[in-house]
């Protein structure tokens, strides 16, 4: 076999050893938890720098206190050299490469290459000891400028053939997408947290039905509520079982009934809780549609109104008293018409003298 022929055995095995683990790191992230994106970064950076023999990867991303910084987020790098700064002034420190990577631009170059226009850039890649760059600036479907992934060579200058260039572009898009579901998730957790804290202030209990599926997903208020474990499983049924058997239909007919008509519902019902006690709670909700085709799910809120029934039954009861009293004295005024009713009868009574009259004309009176 002659040395052309040797070293395209090894250009195919080394392109197919990297297009493995391009797979594999395509895979990976697909399903990979946020809050072990980030380390599913660096171990990337550092399997695709062995498998092409570079010696550094930084991901750079703007910095959440102002976007003139852009901070150092993921790093592999060797222990020898020059520390990486946590963050840099991008438009100082690489104003000829910043200002293209913003215009959203890929940057392959060896540092004594760079024009004069990137004198500075020079200086600085010097100073890191950095002698070839590939800069892909990043960016969610296309939108603005957030960051930028580099991998680099500190030891000997390197080419970075085309072929070479759109597969770590493809890296470089996983890893964006990555940190953008994360970033999603965080914020979709905060929201969570904000909501449940103000909807447990208010004493109200959040919960979601998936149609097809029938699970429910509550906030851990709603659980409070009707006594169930916190990793308990819920479906319709779970709540049904708790719900007063003389309540379940009247549940049941609104569930369906929001399901047909989309139109907000508003339902009070009896739960037993296993201590044998009966608590009354209000619930409203309203189905959700992603499209114009069926709801996909029922989203509402519960909230326990076992005080507010017990102050109706007492201010019933104080009514029915105050009704009670009102009639007592019309009853004795009945009574009292019909006793001076009678007071003709005085004069069937025989006497003369002037006491005796005094009495019966003071009978009278009363």
């Amino acid at each position: 076999m002659t040395k052309s022929e040797i070293d395209l055995r090894r250009e195919l095995e080394e392109r197919l050893r990297f297009e493995t683990l391009l797979t594999d790191i395509s895979t990976r992230f697909i399903n990979l938890p946020a809050e072990q994106i980030d380390g599913g970064i660096e171990d990337a950076q550092r399997r695709v720098c062995k498998c092409l023999g570079l010696d550094l990867s930084a991901l750079w991303q703007w910095s959440t206190e102002s976007q003139r910084f852009l901070e150092l987020t993921h790093l592999y790098s060797p222990p020898e050299g020059p520390s990486r700064p946590e963050r840099i002034v991008a438009e100082e420190s690489f104003p000829w490469s910043f200002r293209k990577l913003m215009q959203g631009e890929t940057l392959a170059y060896s540092t004594e290459d760079l024009p004069p226009s990137g004198a500075r850039d020079k200086e600085t890649r010097r100073y890191y000891g950095v002698k070839s760059t590939l800069a892909i600036p990043l960016s969610v479907g296309g939108g603005p400028f957030i960051g930028v992934l580099s991998f680099d060579t500190l030891h000997e200058e390197r080419t970075w053939p085309s072929p070479l260039v759109r597969k770590l572009q493809l890296v470089a898009q996983i890893f964006t997408n990555a940190l953008a579901r994360k970033y999603a998730e965080h914020e979709l957790r905060e929201s969570e947290a904000r909501l449940t804290l103000a909807t447990d202030a208010a004493g109200a209990g959040l919960w979601s039905m998936t149609y097809d599926t029938g699970h429910v997903w509550t906030t851990p208020k709603t659980r409070e509520l009707f006594h169930f474990a916190p990793d308990e499983a819920l479906s319709l049924e779970s709540f049904l079982k708790v719900i007063l058997p003389a309540d379940r239909e009247q549940v049941r007919q609104a569930v369906a009934q929001a399901r047909r008509s989309g139109e907000k519902f508003n339902i009070e019902y009896r739960v037993m809780l296993p201590d044998g006690s009966i608590r009354w709670i209000a619930a409203s909700g309203r189905s959700h549609r992603r499209s114009e085709e069926e709801p996909d799910c029922l989203m509402g809120v519960s909230t326990d109104i076992s005080g507010f029934k017990q102050m109706e039954d007492e201010l019933h009861d104080r009514l029915k008293e105050i009704e009670t009293l009102k009639r007592r004295p019309q009853n004795e005024n009945l009574y009292l018409r019909r006793e001076l009713r009678m007071e003709k009868g005085f004069e069937k009574i025989v006497g003369e003298s002037k006491a005796f009259e005094s009495v019966i004309f003071s009978v009278k009176q009363v």
